[in-house]
């Protein structure tokens, strides 16, 4: 056992402090100038991982995880932070980020929050479940553990928001067959209607004639943006907050106003989220994505507002991606990007020798997203 310091948070949720030896700690679930009593629990050439014996002197920011599930279930890593300290870290987590990549003096981030106050519950209107097997024959739903080895079944999820709530207390207490696949997803746009990728878990519901709406898995949900309805497929990819969504194409649009933004390329661009709601303050939109589900969806609501200069388009290998990447980056003034937690890859060296004048880059993965931005 350890006695160690706490330096700072790091990406991924860990907090950095060094041994007697000044050899790098990781330990979760602990707060910046906290003093642990730790356990070594993997050693490496250039790192420790422990976690916590003791918290010898608690942060004055430390509070009670609310969910009973917080210290197996991999889902959440800081409910143990007050929500506002939360902000500031990851504040901190992606200047440093950016510092150390691009090596330049960058401007300060600002944290878009129009409500301090709110709590951090109950907001994500999409899930994935990960189905268990068990050994008496029962499937039970969960998420991987804090390691991402094993699958953890949990009983309730207080981020969820409380329709989708219902519904997993629905399918724990009533269904008891198997599932269609090793994975579920629930989803919910602006109406109450519950859209469940599992055939059987639909039917059998749709049987019972609960109170609770159920969708096809072949159906999708509905959101709307500046009055633009916005389609979603059952395992299609989403923003999980719409409230959090609203506020942030609220802002794209903002930067594409004051570019005096015209012809925008949408890179990955699923349903249109990012781009359609300003259909009618652009002249024309081009969006790719190698998701047919997702570009359906897109000119699904293309067909609703019968515009014509915007155009989704599903590309079906790396060729067919990076050849309309270069005839699309040619003919556009702006590009928006929200590319999967990989990155753009190979699309860095196109944007480097081309006259965009603005690139607009959505990420939830900082360290990625620094190294794009090199």
């Amino acid at each position: 056992m350890e006695q160690v310091k706490i330096e700072k948070l790091i990406y991924g949720g860990d907090g950095l402090a060094r041994s007697e030896n000044n050899k790098v700690v990781f330990i979760p679930h602990v707060l910046p100038n906290e003093l642990v009593n730790c356990k070594t629990i993997e050693e490496k050439k250039d790192f420790v991982r422990s976690k916590i014996i003791k918290i010898l002197e608690p942060s004055p920011l430390r509070v009670q995880p609310k969910c009973k599930h917080f210290y197996t279930c991999g889902g959440c890593h800081w409910q143990y932070i007050h929500i506002n300290a939360q902000r500031n870290f990851k504040k901190e987590i992606v200047q440093e980020m950016l510092k150390r990549q691009i090596k330049q003096t960058l401007p300060d981030i600002v944290i878009e929050n129009k409500n301090q106050n709110e709590h951090g519950w109950y907001y994500r209107h999409s899930v994935k479940f990960q189905v268990l097997h068990n050994d008496s024959g029962h499937s039970l739903l969960g998420f991987y553990d804090k390691e991402g080895k094993k699958i953890e079944p949990i009983e309730i999820c207080d981020i969820l928001h409380p329709v989708l709530q219902k519904a997993f207390e629905y399918i724990r207490s009533y269904y008891h067959d198997t599932y269609s696949s090793s994975t579920m997803y629930l989803k919910k746009g602006d109406s109450e209607a519950i859209l469940c990728s599992d055939e059987k878990v639909y039917q059998f519901f749709c049987a019972r004639k609960e109170k609770l709406q159920w969708l096809s898995p072949r159906s999708h949900i509905e959101y709307k943006i500046n009055d633009i309805t916005l389609f979603v497929g059952a395992k299609d990819f989403m923003q999980a907050n719409l409230v959090k969504n609203h506020s942030m194409v609220s802002f794209i649009g903002k930067l594409l106003f004051a570019q005096s933004s015209k012809k925008v390329f949408d890179l990955y661009c699923g349903n249109g989220n990012l781009s359609l709601p300003w259909h009618d303050k652009l002249k024309s939109i081009k969006g790719i994505d190698n998701s047919e589900s997702a570009i359906f969806c897109a000119n699904k609501s293309v067909d609703n507002i019968a515009t014509k200069h915007a155009h989704y388009v599903k590309v079906k290998n790396r060729k067919e991606f990076e050849y309309a990447v270069q005839e699309n980056v040619s003919k556009s003034d702006t590009m928006i990007i929200d590319p999967p937690r990989s990155g753009m890859q190979f699309q860095t060296d196109i944007l480097k020798g081309s006259k965009l004048n603005t690139v607009i880059y959505v990420s939830c993965n900082p360290s990625i997203f620094a190294r794009d931005a090199k």
